[in-house]
């Protein structure tokens, strides 16, 4: 039951995976001996950075740049204290990188704040334009470029497919972290969409993890029939947590990234990760052999997937329509 949900892409060019030739080392390795260095700086506790970036060392493998001889990276991480974000940006531009490697819009803003010549490439950064950090998708114009995920978009996507299931939702909850740009944006445009079907958006803030409990009493307090979890990063550490709070509280939740640890999350709309980290060596790549970033355009999903898991449905005690089922990319029993 595969079936894709494509959407527009701006593309770097045409040139597929491999296509640039040459030397890893061109434009690093004529200058001095040593690795080029990869600074990155993370919101997310190091072992699920290590995850992250595994893809991108071996699509980087791939392109021909190996581990220790041509390439280093360093990890500095705020472990979810988001109050350490400018701080630990700060620390990585000190140790002077050839390139910061970031994910997700609070870190990316971090860096670009911390530094406007060290090249940035990010991961899963929502409108980089409407956050300030690119003129434009085509010609970002500033030493960032990267993998966009535009969840401001797909939002209102998501809350349609969720009425479709819920026939009868008049409120909805949405789990978000204020201290997130991009997550502000998101909060807007589902609040424009709720507005136009009948639908209350409360607000249930998560700026730090110990905040989540509180978040959800607060969504119970205020009998949420179902809430919608953001994308950010700090909200996708405390996957494991959401799942106990979603199982007490009975609530169908709809999550704005494809579903990949959750159990009790009954549907999933967005961006597969498996496609962003590894496509981000691509510019790595490039600007590590002499590109600018504000050359590059930035990049869209080529594709966002509709999830539904049955077990979390059959759990709660209602039925997804046919037609929702037939329309998903995959249905998990």
């Amino acid at each position: 039951m595969k079936r894709r949900i494509a959407i527009k892409a701006a593309a770097i060019g045409a040139a597929p995976w491999l296509s640039w030739v040459g030397s890893p080392r061109l434009a690093i390795g004529q200058k001095n001996s040593k690795p080029a260095l990869i600074g990155i700086p993370a919101i997310s506790p190091l072992d699920i950075v290590a995850n992250f970036i595994k893809p991108l060392k071996a699509s980087l493998q791939d392109l021909g740049w190996v581990e220790n001889r041509d390439i280093a990276f360093e990890i500095r991480s705020v472990n979810g204290d988001m109050a350490r974000l400018a701080a630990v940006a700060q620390d990585v531009v000190r140790l002077n990188p050839d390139l910061i490697w970031t994910v997700s819009t609070p870190v990316t803003l971090a860096a670009q704040q911390a530094t406007s010549t060290i090249p940035i490439v990010f991961v899963a950064v929502s409108d980089p334009v409407g956050v300030g950090l690119a003129k434009s998708l085509s010609n970002p114009g500033s030493n960032a470029t990267g993998m966009t995920d535009f969840q401001r978009d797909y939002g209102p996507k998501l809350l349609d497919l969720l009425r479709e299931a819920l026939p009868k939702l008049s409120r909805v909850a949405l789990v978000w972290n204020p201290l997130n740009a991009a997550d502000k944006l998101i909060r807007q445009e589902l609040q424009l969409a709720a507005s136009q079907i009948n639908v209350s958006l409360l607000s249930a803030e998560v700026a730090r993890r110990e905040a989540l409990d509180d978040a959800f009493a607060h969504v119970a307090r205020e009998r949420a029939e179902a809430v919608i979890v953001s994308g950010d990063v700090l909200i996708f550490n405390l996957a494991d947590r959401i799942d106990e709070l979603l199982v007490q509280f009975r609530l169908p939740a709809a999550f704005l990234e494809r579903a990949t640890r959750r159990s009790h999350g009954f549907m999933s709309y967005g961006r597969n990760f498996n496609e962003y980290f590894p496509r981000s060596a691509v510019f790595v790549d490039r600007i590590l052999k002499g590109a600018k970033p504000a050359d590059l355009p930035i990049e869209q999903p080529t594709q966002l997937e509709l999830v539904i898991s049955l077990r979390a449905v059959e759990a709660l005690g209602f039925r997804v329509p046919q037609s929702l089922r037939l329309r998903a990319n995959e249905v998990i029993e």
